[in-house]
């Protein structure tokens, strides 16, 4: 694991942050699974440090930048791409409270888009609607299809 996070810290550390945000950030190229949670907790494993700062490459700009002050930039988003992006941000913010020196914007993002995730994005059965995006805020109905 450390020889793999090693690698990948390597290849994303070479990038600029611009390229990163535009990978990140766009449909489906986007949809890394869950890398950000996967280096954090190696950084729990090993403590070393280029991991959880690699964990933070992975880091949607676009989308978290929003989402830390609470600005819901949720809707028309692919959910299998960005749920596990948000799962990444709670484990990155697990790190930095490890670490000694947490990082609150990572817990903002998680916890703003929990929110509004439940309160206008999903139905009672965890269900975004028909497909795999996110609609618009409060239409769930809409999304939902008879067959």
């Amino acid at each position: 694991a450390e020889a793999l996070g090693g690698w990948v810290c390597d290849r994303l550390g070479a990038l600029p942050q611009e390229q990163l945000t535009a990978m990140w950030d766009m449909y489906i190229a986007g949809e890394y699974g869950g890398m950000n949670e996967s280096l954090a907790k190696l950084y729990l494993y090993t403590k070393d440090e280029k991991y959880l700062e690699c964990a933070k490459l992975f880091d949607n700009t676009n989308f978290f930048d929003k989402l830390k002050v609470n600005v819901d930039d949720i809707q028309q988003r692919h959910a299998n791409q960005h749920i596990p992006q948000i799962i990444g941000a709670m484990e990155t913010y697990n790190a930095t409270v490890v670490a000694g020196s947490p990082e609150m914007e990572y817990y903002d993002v998680a916890k703003n888009f929990w929110e509004m995730t439940v309160s206008r994005y999903a139905y009672s059965i965890g269900g975004v609607g028909t497909g795999e995006k996110f609609t618009y805020p409060y239409t769930q109905a809409a999304s939902i299809s008879s067959f």
